[in-house]
């Protein structure tokens, strides 16, 4: 936890306010710090009103945010940021008016809203690569602003960690360091850095470095303003090539590569001397650049030797030990934070036994584990036999795999398995590989980290969301909104337990069209509950839009475009079955009508997506400064065939937006609707697929941050016809 100057640390929450509070509410917020809350264990909070202001009194600074997030969210029914907005919303003044003695976060009872657990986490390895690496600071503010608001108080910061490892690897080869035989293009660094593959893609630009150095120091800067620990990188013992030493061995083919020149990344043996040295040089490198961090008490380093490899031959626990130790020989207020995923990736590898001694290298008190799938494949539990009982564990929601928009949760046992594991763990957390969708889940993860919110059932909480999400001050819009949301936690966030599928649902529009489009495991194109109720769900949304007005909340007409985008896709699915059976099994559908049927599914569904910026285009947001051409091409042929190097990730990043239905997904549907027996469907796809991902059109080019909420509206009422 940060101990920090309070005169210092106060300007990072006094600035979140200036640029997230009305004008006329800031000059009444006042903020003070105070460590020996009575009964408070890890961070509290609670309000002291008077007549001339409103005081948020905190344990810390991520006590403070969150008391000034639930501040405005439990007694302003305002929601302050959010994905689906951004922009700051119309808010007007509120905080004069409440009456603090009715808060259970009021002065007499100052533990009451505190913090079941030290640490809450946020982030992916892969979340860079899929939603981030286009961003510049002022994307990042946002983002910075929505986990402070949120509790955050760790997270993953791997920025410009490449411009880090230049200079070591160059003073190590003598300034011949070979980058492009080694890093990837920047879509795809995530994987490098975790050691999966490497020369993929356009080589990085020289700028390109100094501009994320810059960045990062931005992004540390605010993050330690915010009372966020930044988590560091740390060597993991992946090599280029360009080093000579027997002492190394190839890892693992990853993912259906099968060229060494893009995977089997060689691995330092532990023994190596060369693996204590190159650590040792990795972490000062960074202790050197980034001198704000001698501000704080600990410091936070993240390793991931073995992410979705064998670790074959090598003895694991020395090479925890071989990275591990000069860190913590070099920064003794270092923390190690070691993911789980590989443990659960590969349980038949990975033994208890094997686990035991991997976490034997270091000592429990200077090492926290993410159980990064903990809401399917929980590591807590079946390592309860070799956890000593010390070991920091924090538990996150995975939920999301390579940035997909589907609408899908389940949000109640979400809620029963946090209530199962807080005795066992130190932090709760999320670790979704992708960001901006589904944001109703991730909130409430993050919210049952405080015991402000064990006073409320479930349907409470998303009343109580819906409302400041919209913040209409219009009874009968909140009514419908409620009523929505209601409606989708008992549909698309009431996915069944007896689906063995991970990840959001994914749109069969989205794939390359086949006569088999029901999927039930990775990434599931089926669904657990009937479209007609999830539709009349997006229903009542509509009818909240129509009564407060889509144009008056970003937010509102976003998650409008959203429900009837679900909407859209579940009668996909139902319509490409229905095509099978006509063309397959000669059902007495015409296959005709049904492929003009699944056309018009295209068509409005592109043409609802095109109203709404946030969904015309595949990346938002993005600074393109950090973007060359090479790399645009690249962000494409991730979030299309991800690789052209393994067909086993195709579509695995796929993105739903206009852009992509009209110069893919509609394309390629209409080349399998035609059934012409002539064609080699695979390589049309290719071609389709290639022919956008060289289009260079909107390369360089400021969104146009237009909403055409009426058009939407109307858009929603023909899909919804007589419901």
């Amino acid at each position: 936890m940060q101990e920090r100057n309070e005169e210092i640390s106060l300007k990072g929450v006094y600035g979140l306010l200036k640029r997230r509070v009305p004008a006329a509410d800031q000059e009444f917020i006042e903020f003070a710090i105070e460590k020996d809350i009575e009964h408070c264990v890890t961070d509290c909070f609670y309000y002291k009103h008077s007549t001339t202001s409103l005081k948020i009194v905190g344990s810390s600074l991520s006590a403070l945010s969150f008391g000034l997030y639930r501040l405005y969210g439990d007694h302003c029914r305002v929601d302050l940021l959010n994905w689906a907005s951004h922009e700051a919303e119309p808010i007007t003044g509120c905080v004069k008016k409440i009456n603090i003695s009715s808060s259970r976060c009021n002065e007499q009872c100052r533990h009451c809203c505190r913090s079941k657990v030290r640490y809450r986490y946020y982030l992916n390895q892969v979340t860079y690569s899929y939603s981030q690496a286009w961003w510049g600071f002022d994307r990042w503010e946002k983002e910075l602003d929505w986990m402070s608001l949120r509790g955050v108080n760790l997270c993953l910061a791997h920025v410009a960690q490449e411009t880090i490892w230049y200079r070591v690897w160059n003073k190590i080869f003598e300034n011949s360091f070979r980058s492009g035989e080694f890093f990837t293009s920047v879509p795809y660094l995530s994987w490098n850095r975790m050691g999966n593959i490497q020369a993929l893609g356009n080589r990085i630009s020289p700028p390109w470095y100094d501009l994320q150095l810059s960045l990062q120091h931005k992004i540390l800067n605010r993050m330690i303003e915010l009372g966020i620990d930044p988590i560091l990188p740390a060597f993991n013992l992946h090599v280029p090539k360009q080093l000579e030493t027997k002492n190394k061995e190839q890892s693992s083919y990853w993912s259906g590569f099968t060229d060494d020149k893009y995977t089997a990344v060689d691995r330092l043996s532990p023994n190596d001397p060369m693996a204590n040295r190159i650590s040792k040089m990795f972490i000062q490198e960074q202790l050197a650049e980034y001198r704000q961090l001698s501000t704080l008490k600990q410091t936070y380093f993240s390793l991931d030797i073995f992410n979705e490899m064998d670790p074959g031959t090598t003895d694991v626990k020395a090479a925890f030990s071989a990275v591990a130790q000069p860190i913590l020989d070099t920064d003794k207020r270092s923390i190690l934070v070691v993911q789980m995923w590989t443990f659960a990736h590969s349980p038949q590898t990975w033994t208890n036994r094997k686990v035991q001694k991997f976490m034997d290298a270091v000592p429990s008190q200077r090492s926290i584990y993410l159980d990064l799938h903990g809401d399917k494949r929980p590591m807590w539990n079946r390592l309860r036999n070799v956890l000593r009982g010390d070991e920091m564990l924090i538990w996150t929601l995975l939920h999301n795999f390579g940035g997909n928009k589907g609408m899908a949760g389940e949000l109640r046992e979400v809620g029963s398995q946090i209530q199962r594991v807080l005795p066992y763990v130190r932090g709760i957390g999320l670790a979704m590989e992708g960001i901006e969708q589904n944001e109703m889940i991730y909130d409430y993860v993050l919210s049952r980290a405080w015991t402000l919110n064990d006073y409320e059932s479930i349907q409470e909480w998303i009343s109580k969301w819906a409302i400041a999400r919209y913040h209409s001050g219009d009874a009968l819009g909140n009514y419908f909104a409620v009523k929505a949301w209601r409606c989708a936690a008992d549909t698309v966030y009431a996915r069944s337990s007896s689906l063995s599928g991970w990840g959001n649902t994914k749109s069969v529009l989205e794939l390359r069209p086949g006569y088999y489009m029901r999927f039930k495991d990775f990434q599931p194109t089926v669904f657990s509950y009937r479209p007609t109720e999830f539709a009349r769900c997006a229903a009542y949304l509509v009818d909240a839009a129509i009564r407060t007005g889509c144009n008056t909340s970003q937010s509102l007409s976003y998650d409008v475009v959203d429900f009837i985008r679900q909407v859209l896709s579940d009668r996909a699915l139902i319509y490409s079955e229905r095509y099978r059976e006509a063309v397959i099994e000669n059902s007495d559908e015409s296959p005709e009508a049904i492929g003009s049927r699944i056309l018009e599914i295209l068509n409005q569904t592109r043409w609802l997506l095109d109203q709404h910026w946030r969904w015309r285009r595949t990346m938002i947001d993005v600074d393109w400064n950090m973007v060359d051409l090479g790399q645009f091409e690249d962000f494409k042929t991730l979030f299309t065939m991800w690789s052209p190097h393994s067909s086993l990730l195709h579509s695995y990043a796929s993105r739903m937006s206009a852009e992509l239905l009209q110069h893919v997904y509609q394309p390629r549907w209409e080349l399998f609707l035609a059934r012409s027996k002539s064609l080699k469907l695979r390589t049309a796809y290719i071609n389709i697929e290639m022919q956008w991902i060289h289009n260079n059109e909107g390369f360089g080019k400021k969104e146009n941050k237009i909403v055409h909420a009426d058009e939407i509206i109307r858009i929603s009422k023909k899909v919804l016809g007589g419901l």
